[in-house]
């Protein structure tokens, strides 16, 4: 029985011994050595940059079996590039490993400095896209364009933005008065943490109600109307000027002085082609109010003109 206990032990032993090396694919006699530790090299360029331009970030290494890098980007090779346009400073870190799972890790800062993303188009642009806006946008005049609802195949409809020198809400709708010449009508539950300085327009519908009147101003999202034609119609019309944090911060200041900071400078025009006619009517004023010149005043001074 020992002699059968100790063969058994060398069999197992030499079965051990076999599949060691069977794993690690070796020699009797040699010693396993992993590869050496991979390093890496990473860099960005440009670099620094102004958003929203593009840079390209390039990567070697050696002694690599995989590679990674973070910010989204994930498995990569050993050697290779990516080109992205951020549009804040970012760093980007690059990890290599060997076939002993061995890492190695390198990163390159990319400095983005804040653009100004103004672009000038010289002739109509017009894309089908949605475009989302978190800040604000100036203008000359803004409209909608649609297939016209009439002649769709032929024609476009246009229709105006409403503008205002304030950031104003405007809410509106038909109220159908109780037996005793009331309405409660509800706003939206947010009108409150939105709106302020409110004001109301209300008009009868199919018959005179000369004793129509706010009943109770808008508070908690509503307000009452009263003094109308019990179960008359009543077309209600309430707006609001928005006190949010963004606009508190960013009010709208209707009239400011051309210069730095503005789309143009002072002597500068948006729409010169607009104020020709002004410029040559100054300029004969001027020729006539010159010594020598007589007098005509100004209504004579146009009729001279034209």
């Amino acid at each position: 029985m020992q002699i059968i206990r100790s063969r058994y032990n060398r069999y197992a032993l030499l079965l051990v011994f076999t599949m060691v090396l069977s794993i690690f694919s070796i020699a009797p006699g040699k010693a396993f050595a992993c590869p050496p530790t991979p390093t890496c090299s990473i860099s960005a360029s440009p670099n620094p940059t102004t958003a929203p331009q593009a840079s390209t970030v390039s990567w070697t290494s050696t002694n690599c079996s995989t590679a990674s890098v973070d910010q989204g980007i994930g498995a990569v090779t050993c050697n290779s590039n990516f080109v992205r346009s951020p549009l804040s400073t970012i760093t980007y870190t690059l990890t290599v490993t060997n076939s002993c799972s061995v890492s190695a890790t390198c990163n390159v800062t990319l400095t983005v400095n804040a653009g100004t993303y103004r672009t000038t188009f010289t002739k109509p642009v017009s894309e089908a896209i949605n475009l989302t806006v978190t800040s604000a946008i100036s203008k000359a005049a803004g409209t909608f364009v649609i297939d016209h609802p009439l002649d769709p195949k032929n024609k476009l409809l246009y229709h105006s933005f409403v503008e205002s020198p304030d950031a104003k809400n405007m809410y509106d709708g038909i109220a159908t008065l109780d037996g005793n010449g009331e309405a409660v009508v509800g706003l939206p539950t947010y009108f409150d943490a939105l709106n302020k300085d409110v004001r109301y327009q209300l008009k009868p519908i199919g018959a005179s109600m000369p004793n129509l009147y706010v009943k109770e101003e808008e508070h908690d999202n509503r307000f009452s109307i009263g003094g109308g034609v019990p179960g008359g119609k009543v077309s209600w019309q309430i707006t609001g000027i928005r006190h949010d944090p963004y606009i508190v911060a960013n009010p709208i200041v209707p009239e400011v002085e051309k210069g730095p900071g503005q789309p143009v400078q002072k002597g500068e025009y948006l729409y010169p082609e607009g104020y020709q006619t002004v410029l040559i009517f100054n300029q004969k004023l001027t020729q006539l109010s010159s010594p020598g010149q007589p007098d005509f005043g100004g209504r004579q001074s146009v009729w001279w003109l034209r």
